[in-house]
């Protein structure tokens, strides 16, 4: 329902909600003193043996690109430029400043190649996130940053783990973790209460609150224009005016872990095998068809597209009790909703599993790059204690940084008085890693083929997944042998 051609679900999204000034809480946000220039917050203090870090050269200008994901509304450059400038400042000393060079997502891999294909690629990218860093993974476009981590003794210990391991692979450290996007479930509390429905479970560990339990939730929130629900007789599924849930944005690759499946993006961890025709997906990709097709209590591509297109989302519309969905849409938009909301757990999977996905952004550093001890030195800053919690509650996300908790939680806590924010904090926890973008070969082929499925089961044109995985299993095998047979 939401997919256009080059443009994914989830950017179609983010792209939403950066329109309704999605900023997460930045007005709110302290401003944080920066860092001392002498002693950098975040790093360790010098051993006696530490190899001393070439200083940049005097004069260098860092560019930073915007443009691989969020970053690019109006709210958020005015943010980041007055960021930026205190950067200058703090930096001016070493002769260093950093410019802002923002591309519209759309043109974002054809401006960055372009400028690489010349020889003058940006310093820094940022903020980027995994499908970001994948899009150009295979090319070798990325510095490893361990040598410099390792070199300067950089202190990673207040990150949250998760975040170090999502933005750690087999070629290196790519980048420092900035800014964390848990999932959960949005739930309109004015709808359960008219429907006299409790209203779902705030804690993860819940063991009553299962796949099964959200359908049967799901059903009892779901009205046609009779206002008989989805569970009563006479209920007109042609006639539907509220629906119970709604995940339709996501794919079943992603969502499968909850289901039991062992990779996130369908491909084996050696990127040889499709995995797609573990019954994992097809199960989970058969509960998404059935919550549309067979029990009605999520919209169809079509309903969907005539309900909550002048919203922008479904749960803005008020038309939808349940959404699964990121940190994202916590902005003035969702600030100023007329109804009553709060945050739940996801439930548990058939096999025992409970799974939410989380989205994860960074920086990272051109290979070919020609003043990288400067873009280091600017990178450093922006991940420094105070700032990189300014750089995340702009972007819409949790700050990365252990220490940033307290700020995150001000800041959640006068803008949302009524959200439970220890479900958000909580569900990092139950994030997907390996990551459902994470890399794989030939991406934006698998990718498609993947959407291509995902748009059968919204559009009902095949309602027995199994099917659907069967066929999807054999044209993602296709194309991953085609990739290494071109490797030799």
């Amino acid at each position: 329902m939401y997919r256009q051609a080059g443009l994914s679900r989830r950017h179609f999204i983010e792209l939403c909600a950066a329109g309704a000034g999605a900023a997460l809480l930045a007005a709110c946000a302290p401003k944080a003193t920066p860092a001392p220039k002498e002693a950098p917050a975040g790093e360790a203090a010098p051993a006696e043996k530490k190899a001393e870090a070439p200083k940049a050269a005097e004069g260098q200008k860092v560019l930073i690109f915007v443009g691989f994901g969020t970053g690019t509304s109006e709210s958020q450059i005015a943010e980041e430029t007055a960021l930026v400038e205190e950067c200058n400042e703090t930096l001016a000393d070493q002769g260093i400043t950093a410019e802002l060079m923002v591309t519209p997502h759309e043109e974002h891999l054809a401006k960055f190649s372009a400028m690489l294909a010349a020889g003058t690629p940006p310093d820094i990218v940022m903020p980027i996130g995994v499908g970001g860093v994948a899009e150009l993974y295979d090319t070798d476009a990325w510095l490893d940053l361990q040598p410099m981590i390792e070199r300067d003794q950089y202190d990673m210990s207040d990150f949250y783990g998760s975040t170090v391991t999502l933005h750690t692979y087999s070629k290196g450290t790519l980048g420092l973790p900035m800014a964390v996007y848990p999932s959960f479930m949005y739930y309109n509390k004015e709808l359960f209460e008219k429907a006299s429905v409790d209203e779902i479970p705030h804690a993860w560990d819940d063991g009553n609150w299962t796949f099964d339990k959200l359908v049967e939730v799901g059903r009892q929130l779901t009205l046609d224009s009779s206002g008989n629900s989805a569970d009563q007789t006479g209920f007109d599924p042609t006639d539907i005016v509220q629906w119970g849930y709604d995940e339709s944005w996501m794919d079943f690759a992603g969502l499968s872990r909850q289901f039991g499946a062992t990779s996130a993006t369908g491909i084996s961890d050696d990127y040889k095998t499709s995995l797609f025709d573990d019954p994992a997906y097809a199960s989970r990709a058969q509960w998404m068809s059935d919550a549309i097709w067979k029990h009605n209590f999520v919209a169809s591509a079509e309903m969907a597209q005539e309900a909550f297109s002048l919203a922008g989302d479904p749960f803005s519309s008020g038309m939808v009790a349940m959404w699964h969905c990121h940190t994202w849409m916590m902005g003035q938009t969702y600030a100023e909703l007329t109804f009553d909301w709060d945050l739940g757990a996801m439930p548990k999977g058939p096999t025992g599993v409970v799974s939410a996905q989380v989205d994860a952004d960074t920086f990272v550093m051109a290979a070919a790059g020609k003043q990288q001890d400067a873009a280091w030195e600017v990178a450093k800053w922006c991940c420094s204690p105070g700032i990189l919690e300014r750089f995340a509650l702009t972007w819409g996300s949790v700050p990365a940084r252990l220490s940033g908790k307290e700020i995150f939680l001000q800041t959640l806590k006068e803008k949302f008085p009524g959200v439970d924010e220890q479900v958000l904090l909580t569900a990092i926890d139950y994030g997907d890693v390996p990551n459902h973008e994470a890399w794989k070969p030939q991406p934006a082929k698998v990718g498609d083929a993947v959407g291509a499925a995902m748009d059968r089961v919204l559009l009902g044109k095949e309602r027995d997944c199994a099917v659907i995985m069967q066929e999807l299993d054999k044209t993602v095998q296709g194309y991953l042998d085609e990739y290494w047979a071109q490797k030799g």
